[in-house]
């Protein structure tokens, strides 16, 4: 869930950090009385997760169709500014969603 609220715009990340651990702990709270092979698809998804952040990999969408690919974080950092730079992507001072939905609402 790190990972899809990274990749939003940097204005929403808060509020979705925020709801993810709101409804977290609700399902948390909610489960008391978990079953064993829910507490074993915690421990496996716990191991994944330690294994991925101690070879600094995340886990994100392939290029094309519902793929998911495990990669090294840098390599995927590099990936991304080499797409933006390649397809003449520039970086603006400000930022214009405001003024495009305000122009889209008014249609």
């Amino acid at each position: 869930m790190e990972q899809a609220i990274r990749l939003l715009e940097p204005k929403l990340q808060d509020a979705y950090c925020i709801m993810t651990t709101r409804k977290l702990s609700q399902i948390c709270n909610t489960h008391h009385n978990i079953s064993k092979t829910h507490k074993r698809q915690l421990h496996i998804a716990k191991n994944i997760h330690n294994i991925l952040d101690k070879n600094n990999a995340i886990i994100t969408q392939a290029d094309k169709g519902k793929t998911m690919v495990i990669i090294h974080e840098q390599e995927y950092h590099e990936k991304v500014r080499n797409f933006l730079s390649e397809n003449n992507f520039e970086p603006t001072s400000l930022d214009p969603t405001s003024k495009y939905q305000t122009h889209i609402k008014k249609r």
